[in-house]
């Protein structure tokens, strides 16, 4: 239910959204919280892992939905396992803040993606600029994502290497 708050904030136009920030940031750390429960208390290996979704997360600083993918084992083709996926899960995903550099970029919005490839214990092994956001802002959210820590991605209940699409959106404030 917070991942669907923050797909729905996500989405709202700008001045509505302006007073939808408690919200949005209420429901990121509710998420980030359930995560790193997860994490901490693993389910017994009896229960089936969840169904595959796309998880999505939004933080404080920038909105940042993700779309999320899998990398298959070695000699395993991702296309034809037919065990259950679950996606990783953001445990730590701080965005840097953002200070546009003149009068001109703080009136306008950016829209960015990064790419992730995640290994098998949830830590960040490679950051790509897919989309540039801004030339300011994409060095320092490629440096952060390099500290990201996600659950990982699973394939049958055991852990696998993944990779994860997280958007980024600048809008002035």
């Amino acid at each position: 239910a917070f991942q669907r708050t923050l797909d729905v904030i996500a989405v709202v136009p700008d001045p509505a959204a302006a007073g939808l920030t408690d919200l949005r940031e209420l429901a990121s750390g509710f998420l980030q919280l359930a995560a790193a429960t997860a994490a901490a208390n693993p389910a017994p290996a009896s229960r089936p892992p969840a169904a595959a979704r796309p998880p999505a997360a939004i933080t404080e600083s920038a909105p940042a939905a993700e779309s999320g993918g899998a990398a298959a084992p070695p000699g395993e083709s991702a296309a034809v396992s037919d065990e259950p996926f679950s996606g990783p899960v953001a445990i730590r995903q701080d965005m840097p803040g953002w200070q546009p550099p003149d009068a001109m970029a703080r009136r306008q919005e950016y829209h960015g993606v990064v790419h992730l490839m995640i290994d098998a214990t949830g830590r960040v092994e490679d950051v790509r600029v897919i989309k540039a956001s801004h030339p300011s802002y994409d060095a320092a959210v490629v440096r952060a994502a390099r500290q990201w820590a996600f659950t990982p991605a699973s394939r049958g209940g055991r852990p696998v290497a993944s990779e994860k699409d997280i958007e980024v959106f600048l809008r002035p404030q």
